[in-house]
Formats: structure tokens, C-alpha cells, sequence
């Protein structure tokens, strides 16, 4: 793979006329961090490509490295100055996919470059690091973090499964802080129920919805992977069981688009309406037929019919 990029970038240099070159080694810089190649990767931010270029099929490097995972390519891109605001053509910012595809780990990596970019000192990004390190000893927050750097390592907690470090921020998680996002929804997102609990207890708003991204709730997010403890915590402390996103879409649609049969009756016991329909039109049962999944058809079905002998 390395080597295979390597000669698309010698022949393009070498044929191509001086106005494509820039489109060609953005497709090639997006291809290298899509194939996992860091040290094509390495040279191509070192020859000169911007780390911030967009491809021609609407994507950034740093989009795709978080979309597939690639951290040693993200610390690249980072390290030669990539913005972590960036969206590609689609609308969606690297965080966005971290989270999405669920890579804690590069999550993690973009929250930190998020602090720096809030102007956190450097005991305060000590603290980061010592947070995502192996050791248990984490410097006391109140000394460093304050505003929405510690909303910020609250976000860090949290998908670090620190709960006890998540349990003395709970505080800060009304904090906005530039992901975007909130402690819960991420807590919902990667099923981590202590930290749910935690946050809930500080009185945090179980409708909460992220900024700019759908505008995705924590019962959303708990849909995504089928975490049914957590959706019903969710539920008891108010959720609103059709609350929609920015594209019509409920949690039961949410869980069915994912497959999760048994959130999807979890939401239908709490009185989850299955006749919304999303912005296109679809209802929970058009798109449970639409991906072929018999048993959620039977379900939907099955509580349609319960509705209609009610009647």
C-alpha cells in the first residue's frame, strides 16, 4: 500500500499539469490516511499538502482518519496543524465521526486537541495526558481546569471510563464547550451506565441534544448500540420517548435503522409512537422493511395490530 501510493504520487507530480496537482494530493493524502499508511502520510504533509485540503470526492484527512479509525494518521495531521472544526462536504467534523463509528480512542485524541484549542496551559493538558495514561493518579481538576476546559475533561472522563473522575466534573457538564457535545449523550453513546447515573444525579438534562449534529439526544444515542438499562434510566429521569432530531427522526427510529429489536421494544412499552414519520417521509415500519428485518417487522406489526383492537 505504501509503496503503491508512493508511485501515484511520483507519476502525478511528473504528468499531471501544475493546476491538478493540488486535487491530486489531496485524493492522495485521503487515500493514504483511509489505507492506514501514517509514513505516506508523513511525507505527504512534508511535501508540501495542506492538512486541512479537501478531496475531490468532499472529504478531509482528518475527517476520514476519524471516520476509519486511524489514529496514527489523526496525530499526524494534528501535529502538522489539521483544524479539528473542520466539516467535510457531508457537514460532519472529525469528533462527529469519532464518535458515530465509535472510536473512543481517537475521541479522545480530538477532546485533548479541543482543549488546546480553548487555550489550555500546559498542566491543564498534563492532566489530559495523565487522564489517558495507564496510571490511576490523576492531579487534582480544581487546580487546573476551570470553564470549558473542564467541560472538556469531563467529555475526557467519560470516554476514558474514568467514573470517578466523571463523578467530581458532573458539575461542568452544563459547560458548552466547542465538540459540540455533552457528557451525557457521550456517556449514552459508548453504553458507560455509572457515568449516565452520575450525571443524571447532578440533575443533567436527559434531552440534552448535540450541537450541530443532528442535534442527536442521549436516548438517540443509547439506541445506536441497544443499550436498553441505559434507555430506560433515561426514560425514568424524563426523557421524552419522541423527542425528534433536526431530520424528523424519533429514538424508536433511530434503534430500528440500527436493528436494536430490544430497545425498540423497550421504547414501545414506554409508549414510543410508531406512526412519526422523519423529514423524508419513513416510518419506524417503512424502514424496518426497507433493511429486511423480519423481526422487527413482526414487532411493529404486532404493536400496530395491539393499537388498532384498542381502538
Amino acid at each position: 500500500m505504501v509503496k503503491w501510493l508512493l508511485l501515484l504520487l511520483c507519476v502525478g507530480a511528473c504528468t499531471q499539469p501544475k493546476a491538478a496537482r493540488p486535487v491530486d494530493r489531496a485524493a492522495l493524502l485521503v487515500a493514504a490516511v483511509r489505507g492506514d499508511s501514517a509514513d505516506v502520510v508523513r511525507q505527504l504533509l512534508d511535501a508540501g499538502v495542506s492538512p486541512d485540503t479537501i478531496a475531490p470526492d468532499g472529504t478531509r484527512p482528518l475527517t476520514e482518519a476519524a471516520r476509519h479509525g486511524r489514529i496514527a494518521a489523526a496525530e499526524a495531521l494534528l501535529y502538522a496543524g489539521a483544524s479539528s472544526d473542520l466539516a467535510d462536504s457531508a457537514g460532519s467534523r472529525p469528533f462527529d465521526y469519532a464518535v458515530e463509528e465509535g472510536h473512543r480512542e481517537l475521541a479522545v485524541l480530538l477532546v485533548r486537541q479541543a482543549a488546546r484549542d480553548a487555550g489550555a496551559n500546559p498542566q491543564a493538558i498534563a492532566w489530559f495526558d495523565a487522564l489517558s495514561g495507564s496510571g490511576n493518579t490523576v492531579p487534582d481538576w480544581h487546580r487546573v481546569l476551570d470553564g470549558e476546559i473542564a467541560s472538556l475533561g469531563l467529555i475526557c472522563a467519560v470516554l476514558n471510563r474514568r467514573d470517578d473522575v466523571a463523578a467530581s466534573l458532573r458539575r461542568a457538564a452544563g459547560i458548552p464547550n466547542r465538540t459540540g457535545y455533552v457528557a451525557l449523550v457521550l456517556a449514552a453513546r459508548f453504553g458507560d451506565e455509572a457515568a449516565v447515573a452520575d450525571l443524571l444525579g447532578a440533575s443533567a438534562n436527559p434531552d440534552a441534544e448535540v450541537s450541530g449534529h443532528w442535534h442527536e439526544t442521549p436516548l438517540m444515542a443509547a439506541a445506536e448500540d441497544g443499550y436498553v438499562a441505559i434507555g430506560r434510566r433515561l426514560i425514568r429521569a424524563g426523557a421524552r420517548v419522541d423527542h425528534v432530531d433536526d431530520r424528523g427522526q424519533t429514538a424508536l427510529i433511530w434503534a430500528v435503522r440500527e436493528g436494536e429489536t430490544d430497545f425498540a421494544r423497550m421504547l414501545l412499552d414506554a409508549g414510543a409512537d410508531p406512526t412519526r414519520r422523519d423529514e423524508a417521509g419513513d416510518s419506524a415500519l417503512d424502514i424496518a422493511h426497507r433493511i429486511n428485518h423480519t423481526d422487527l417487522i413482526a414487532l411493529l406489526e404486532e404493536h400496530r395490530e395491539k393499537s388498532r383492537r384498542k381502538t
